[in-house]
């Protein structure tokens, strides 16, 4: 009897473990990364709060609500990577904290993109590719045969003078992100031969949702102090909670647990992205699975966000790749036009809606390349001023979503 009973405790404990975070039936998919595919992904998610910081401050910024995709970000330049050499290469890597291993980063995203997409059944999450270049253009082979295997990109040859050439590409996104980024392009410039799309569609329920019944408006304090009423969700729900310093976050699952929504919260963005950044804090929040019964006063959001980001790479030091002069993508093509070759826009455009039945997200990354030319009393948490918020898988904390709410209302 008593050893029955041992080898029906580990079975018994495995069933609570699985129950705890997500509340699903099953547990999530783990995701097992390979250690140099884990120091990709560590790296990844630290760039992820330097991208926050470059976006929260850009002189671009028209709204006090943002989001980014670093996952599609970096999937994007990862596919323009292969078609780098030398000092252009280095700068992509090293300016993304790609690490500098060819295959290590090829395969850390061909795993996320195959396997992300399996960790829950209760949430949905798409991940595509794909290259699209001007008929005139001779591409080597060996380029896209690399972006074809490892990132399982769709290969399109179009006639870029074509106004069709634009509906086709702006299609393939809307249908790719379920129609929330209905176009990628506005236009095609006589000089861009290439664009790398990553496209990245994301919706998940609450692990708990909350009652429709339960949301009221509430006071939310804007950055400049001023005080406004917003639709917030309340609702008992288990979480993380984790507070050091001034930063205060929690962490709610999605669906089985795979994927989670966590808010943090200090005196202000910047000093949270700051404290992301330069600590490791986030492995710290991203570890962090003792839950709690939490009073979450959560506002309704939903908002659309567009990042050009040039300028935000060339601050990271990804500057050749843009410069006719130095830029370096004979991977790409072949004879005279491969000293000309250059990045022409990096644009990130993204959508996010949060409300009782869970969370949908959506994000297109386009790369053009062109020519120069426990039981207790409830916690209590109230997001009731600017926040920043992530959407990241639970076993390799990816984060696939990032961004900042100032103002619920817009």
């Amino acid at each position: 009897m008593r050893k029955f009973l041992s080898l029906l405790l580990p079975v018994v404990l495995s069933l609570l473990s699985c129950q705890k975070w997500g509340g699903g039936e099953k547990p999530p998919l783990k995701i097992v990364l390979t250690q140099s595919e884990g120091i990709v992904a560590k790296y990844a998610n630290r760039g992820a709060f330097t991208l926050l910081e470059l976006v929260h401050n850009s002189p671009e910024r028209v709204s006090e609500n943002m989001m980014i995709s670093p996952l599609s970000l970096n999937i994007a330049m990862a596919m323009c990577r292969n078609g780098a050499v030398g000092e252009t290469q280095r700068q992509i890597e090293e300016g993304l904290q790609m690490g500098d291993g060819v295959e290590s980063i090829n395969s850390y995203f061909q795993k996320m993109s195959s396997q992300l997409t399996k960790v829950d059944k209760k949430s949905t999450l798409h991940i595509a590719n794909s290259i699209w270049y001007h008929n005139n253009f001779l591409v080597k082979e060996s380029f896209l045969t690399t972006n074809g295997e490892w990132f399982n990109a769709q290969i399109s040859t179009l006639d870029f003078s074509s106004p069709q050439t634009l509906n086709t590409i702006n299609s393939w996104c809307s249908r790719e992100t379920n129609g929330k980024i209905e176009s990628i392009l506005e236009e095609i410039s006589p000089l861009e031969v290439m664009f790398m799309i990553n496209a990245l569609y994301f919706k998940a329920p609450w692990s708990k949702k909350f009652k429709r019944e339960h949301t009221q408006p509430q006071s939310f304090y804007l950055a400049n102090g001023e005080e406004i009423k917003v639709p917030t969700m309340n609702g008992n729900v288990k979480g993380a909670i984790f507070q050091e310093g001034e930063v205060k976050a929690l962490t709610i699952p999605f669906g089985n647990g795979a994927f989670n929504f966590t808010v943090a919260l200090s005196n202000t963005i910047p000093n949270t992205i700051s404290t992301l950044k330069t600590t490791e804090l986030w492995d710290r929040i991203a570890s962090n699975s003792t839950l709690e019964t939490v009073d979450l006063y959560l506002p309704k959001f939903k908002f659309e966000s567009e990042i050009n980001f040039n300028d935000i790479l060339k601050a990271l030091g990804v500057v050749d790749a843009f410069d006719s002069q130095k830029a370096n993508f004979s991977e790409i093509v072949e004879g005279a036009t491969a000293g000309e070759l250059v990045i022409s826009k990096v644009l990130q455009k993204t959508y996010i809606a949060i409300d009782e039945e869970g969370g949908e997200a959506a994000a297109a990354t386009s790369v053009g390349m062109g020519l120069t030319a426990a039981p207790q009393e409830p916690l209590t948490f109230r997001v009731e001023r600017p926040f920043l918020f992530l959407i990241w898988e639970h076993s390799t904390s990816t984060i696939l979503f990032a961004g900042e709410v100032g103002n619920p209302a817009n």
